[in-house]
C-alpha cells in the first residue's frame, strides 16, 4: 500500500467538489486529499463508518488497533474498532484475510476492556460487545 497517495489517487477517482455543505460531506471529500498515511484516527473512523474505501481503509486501521485496540476517533475509546467490526457483511466474505486480523483485535479489545474504568464498562463496553457478536456471525466461508 502507498501511504503516502490519497483516496482519490489510490482508487484513481476525484470526487469533485461537495455537492452538499454539511461537514460529513465536506470532512470526506477533504479526507480523500490526504495521503492515507496522514489520516487521522478520527477520519478512519469517519470514512470506515460511512463504508467508504474499505479495501483500503480497514487494513490500516487494523494495522492501527493492534498497536492499541481502543483507539478512540473522537467519540470513545474503542470507537474506530467498533466501525470496524460493523463493516458491510460482504466485505468480510470477500476479504477473510481481514476478518481474521479483525476477529483478532476484536478479542484483544474485549481483554483489554476489562481493565478499563467502571463508566467506560457501563457506557460502551455493551455496544462492543454486541458489535463483535454480530461480527462473529458474519464469519467467512
Amino acid at each position: 500500500m502507498h501511504l503516502r497517495k490519497s483516496l482519490t489517487e489510490l482508487e484513481n477517482c476525484d470526487w469533485g467538489e461537495p455537492g452538499y455543505p454539511s461537514n460529513r460531506v465536506v470532512s470526506c471529500h477533504q479526507m480523500r486529499c490526504k495521503p492515507v498515511g496522514e489520516l487521522t484516527d478520527s477520519e478512519m473512523r469517519m470514512a470506515i463508518g460511512q463504508q467508504l474505501s474499505l479495501p483500503i481503509l480497514i487494513p490500516i486501521a487494523l494495522g492501527r488497533l493492534t498497536t492499541d485496540p481502543l483507539i478512540e476517533g473522537d467519540f470513545y475509546e474503542g470507537d474506530l474498532l467498533r466501525v470496524v467490526l460493523a463493516a458491510k457483511s460482504g466485505f468480510c466474505a470477500i476479504h477473510s484475510d481481514l476478518w481474521r486480523r479483525a476477529h483478532q483485535v476484536g478479542v484483544e479489545a474485549l481483554i483489554k476492556s476489562n481493565q478499563m474504568d467502571d463508566s467506560w464498562k457501563e457506557a460502551i463496553q455493551p455496544s462492543i460487545s454486541e458489535t463483535f457478536k454480530v461480527f462473529l456471525e458474519r464469519v467467512p466461508k
